[in-house]
């Protein structure tokens, strides 16, 4: 029997009714949904990075991630990012930058089944982005024989590889030949090398190089492409060698081995024509250092990282006038046992005319009064444009929290009121009295306290003015806060 008409028109209506209810109900959710998600973004306050488009929080999110490879965990980023809400990790696994930086550990007393299985996690969530490996393994080789054949098919993408402290393993990698097309650096220690590891010996990009102890003629390299050097612990021989081994080196960073005075060779010059900057760390004891056995024409920069207290400045006279070098850049830096720096003399500063840049870090009492006796003659320094000076509001009080060479009072340390008399007489001579060429003064102060000196004496603003007039640009004090402004 077929309904009616008006049965028809009366369930059109009840649907019709229906709809509306259910649209009005819609509505409400709606408002409602808009009032909570307002209610949240002003309470949570971790909330507004999900409004970001997603490029601008996957380009946070990289900046999450630290700066050097750590051992995958969801304790720290990359990894930390997927255990916040579904969102994060949307963005987490669609942005192969966080990826890259990859640390695999094999335990002593483990296989490598997980470390496989993090290198291949990550590798792929990376795309097609180069690799940064940091790779220790310390178990024995039949233990990581089935990790090396994974790292063989990632080998073409990975630009910075370090091996540390893998005795046995790396004969299992000598035996294949992966393809290092990418790598850029490497870093290797001795202890990782116990056989000839010729593998990296085709690598077209490789620039940059940092060998601890390792015997070069069991790590075959682009002799001809190294262009950055970091090595330690190598006797004075030996780090000559492997600079003669490298002709178009330009940047060497050295940590200098103690030898003993038996073992010391006799200086003889070794001409490099290529190397433009050295930072050197040179034993604390009294030590033969590695200028007195170089000549660098082409040299740029020295830089002393951390300053031998007995710094044979004759030697560095020497060095410098051996290397007939247009030195523009010289600093000296504290070494981290002791709070402040000795240099004995500043006599090599008449024969570095071509210095441009100067730095020193926290100078004694002595030194500083020496080098400002040699900066306010206008003779000395005459190309220089910028110097930069570093010292501590105060002289410091006992530390527990530092282990220092010297006890305090034997370091002399200088505070920033006398270093800044010093500096200013020393410049207002050179410039205003001596018609010096003006430059750039920085007398940098650590103020962790926000205490110290708040202010220049009546003399010493008149002095700044006075520098200043004859075209000095001149910064005194704390980071951000100028007292001679």
């Amino acid at each position: 029997m077929q309904p009616s008409v008006a049965n028809l028109r009366r369930k059109i209506c009840l649907l019709e009714l229906d709809i509306e209810r259910q649209e009005a109900a819609l509505t409400f959710n709606r408002s409602l949904l808009r009032d909570l998600k307002a209610r949240l973004a002003n309470e949570n306050p971790t909330f507004p990075i999900l409004t970001l488009p997603p490029e601008i929080a996957s380009e946070v999110f990289i900046h999450c991630v630290p700066e050097n490879a750590c051992s995958p965990s969801y304790a720290v980023a990359p990894f930390a990012l997927l255990r916040v809400c579904k969102a994060w990790t949307r963005i987490a696994l669609s942005t192969p930058a966080l990826w890259t930086k990859i640390w695999v550990e094999i335990p002593i007393a483990a296989n490598a089944t997980t470390q496989i299985e993090a290198l291949e996690t990550m590798a792929k969530r990376a795309g097609q982005l180069p690799l940064a490996l940091t790779i220790t393994v310390l178990c024995p080789a039949a233990a990581a024989d089935a990790f090396w054949p994974v790292f063989c098919t990632h080998s073409h993408r990975v630009q910075r590889l370090e091996i540390a402290d893998s005795p046995v393993s790396l004969d299992l990698l000598a035996r294949r030949s992966p393809a290092f097309s990418a790598l850029e650096h490497l870093s290797i220690s001795s202890t990782a090398v116990q056989v000839p590891l010729p593998v990296f010996r085709n690598a077209p990009l490789l620039r940059s190089v940092e060998l601890t102890d390792t015997i070069l003629s069991r790590v075959p390299l682009p002799f001809e492409n190294i262009t950055n050097l970091v090595a330690s612990i190598y006797w004075m021989d030996e780090i000559l060698d492997i600079i003669r081994a490298l002709p178009n080196l330009l940047v060497l960073h050295y940590t200098q081995y103690e030898e003993l005075p038996q073992d010391r060779l006799e200086p003889v010059a070794l001409v490099h024509n290529s190397l433009r900057e050295i930072h050197l760390t040179e034993p604390d004891e009294d030590q033969s250092s590695i200028l007195g056995y170089l000549a660098l024409p082409k040299l740029d920069v020295l830089v002393f990282e951390a300053t031998d207290p007995t710094l044979y400045s004759t030697g560095v006279a020497e060095f410098i006038e051996r290397s007939h070098s247009s030195l523009r850049r010289l600093a000296f830096h504290c070494a981290p046992v002791r709070r402040t720096l000795t240099v004995e003399d500043w006599v090599f500063l008449q024969r570095a005319r071509q210095i441009a840049e100067m730095e020193i870090d926290y100078p004694c009492r002595f030194t500083a009064k020496l080098f400002c006796a040699a900066l306010s003659l206008p003779e000395n320094l005459p190309e220089l444009k910028k110097l930069v000076l570093r010292c501590r509001q105060f002289p410091a009080v006992e530390d527990d929290e530092h282990d220092y060479e010297l006890r305090l009072e034997d370091e002399d340390e200088v505070a920033l009121a006398d270093v800044v008399g010093l500096v200013l007489d020393a410049v207002e001579t050179r410039v205003v009295g001596g018609q010096a060429r003006p430059f750039q003064l920085r007398i940098l102060a650590e103020d962790n306290n926000a205490v110290g000196l708040v202010s220049l004496s009546d003399k010493q603003a008149q002095q700044c003015r006075q520098i200043q007039l004859c075209g000095a640009d001149v910064w005194i004090g704390p980071e951000g806060r100028n007292l001679a402004a």
